[in-house]
């Protein structure tokens, strides 16, 4: 789960489960980097910054989603990955 204040981040369902798990992409467009996060659970949607505002993801389709990503990376954006 990567939760990070004025980040814009979108999920749907993961193609691998039955609807419990979601592919979740966050994005920090001031830097141009992104988090991927594949077969998450679904509570890594929502959550709460370190001053306790609300962050929220949006739900788009798989095609949606895909094209984010697909389009993140043609615009040269550095995924980050967290081991």
């Amino acid at each position: 789960m990567f939760l990070v204040k004025d980040w814009e981040m979108f999920y749907t369902f993961s193609p691998d489960s039955s609807g419990d798990l979601v592919d979740q992409v966050s994005i920090d467009k001031a830097n141009q980097r992104y988090v991927l996060d594949l077969s998450a659970n679904e509570l890594v949607t929502d959550g709460y910054d370190e001053s306790g505002e609300p962050i929220e993801s949006k739900f788009v389709s798989r095609l949606v989603f895909d094209l984010i990503v697909e389009g993140l990376k043609k615009r040269g954006f550095h995924e980050i990955v967290f081991e």
